[in-house]
């Protein structure tokens, strides 16, 4: 037991281990380590999936997107984090070796910066959820400072809108922030107390803490739809783009062409070649044939 912790401490700024070891110490529950693991899994087995010909790369555009139906509830901000740490484990444009972004880059099992930061958001969007739901809670708690049932329902909707159509999922969070069982809350002429703030925070605590479905990731095939239907839309704004380009072109050309030949405005045909014959140039269209006649030389 002191060996192992000795070891997780030594090895502490790797996110892997810092997860299991606030897991080992009670800091965590072990639902949070197995809720990483699925994620990761659900990643790899999304990228494999859209692999049709297991060539073991895809496009950086598709890698990305898959985090974005694996992730619902990442941030933009996020994801372009993850896109740039992918970017600094395979420099380029070339398409991504998705396997090699999890695998270990020395003999102390480290990986690459992509996978650290996967790992790392896991744990501080738990610990920014805690934050901004404590915050809501407070703002609705009653003048003695608890939050009724009804109350923590309202504070939730705001930091986590999903959790509102996940009638489970919400029943699972409260049933812990109240230290009841989940049937109690849904049983007619049951009043559950109200209860401090804190103790709500440390209650939901004890278990998964996630914003969105606490349930399984998205299966593969659910990434395969989401990538398909991505990529439909991206091809229908860049044919509006081409069509809206080449109307806009069209339109320049008819309005060069109609300009050709067009006499400048206060200027007569007549004027237009005086002073072109002035100039120096043919005036055309005389009534001598249209040319200006030479001077002979005077005969000798």
């Amino acid at each position: 037991g002191y060996n192992l912790v000795f070891a997780m401490e030594r090895y502490i700024e790797d996110a892997d281990v810092e997860l299991a070891y606030k897991v080992v110490m009670g800091m965590l529950p072990e639902e949070m380590y197995k809720d990483q693991q699925e994620s990761v899994e659900a990643v790899l087995s999304g990228w494999r999936a859209l692999d049709t010909g297991s060539m073991g790369v895809l496009s950086r555009d598709t890698c990305i997107q898959a985090l974005r139906c694996v992730f619902a509830e990442k941030t933009d901000t996020s994801i372009a984090g993850l896109e740039y740490a992918a970017s600094a484990d395979q420099p380029g444009n070339e398409p991504l070796a998705y396997e090699k972004l999890f695998a270990d880059i020395d003999d102390e099992m480290n990986q690459g910066f992509f996978a650290e930061l996967l790992r790392d958001q896991h744990l501080e969007e738990r610990e920014r959820y805690l934050e901004d739901l404590e915050g809501a809670l407070r703002t609705v708690a009653a003048a003695d400072g608890k939050v009724s049932v009804a109350a923590a329902r309202r504070a939730l909707s705001v930091v986590d809108p999903s959790k509102m159509s996940r009638t489970r999922d919400l029943n699972v969070y409260l049933a812990r922030m109240y230290g009841v069982e989940e049937t109690t809350l849904s049983l007619p002429n049951v009043e559950v107390p109200p209860v401090l703030v804190a103790t709500l925070i440390e209650g939901l605590k004890r278990g998964l803490v996630k914003r969105g479905a606490l349930g399984p990731p998205p299966h593969p095939q659910e990434v395969v739809k989401y990538i398909k239907e991505w990529k439909e839309a991206r091809d229908r704004i860049a044919a509006a783009k081409e069509a809206a380009r080449l109307m806009s072109l069209g339109a320049e050309k008819a309005e060069s062409a109609a300009s050709v030949g067009r006499t400048p405005k206060g200027m007569s045909r007549a004027s237009s070649k005086e002073k072109l014959a002035a100039a120096g140039g043919p005036a055309g269209g005389g009534s001598n044939g249209g040319t200006a006649s030479a001077k002979l030389p005077p005969a000798t």
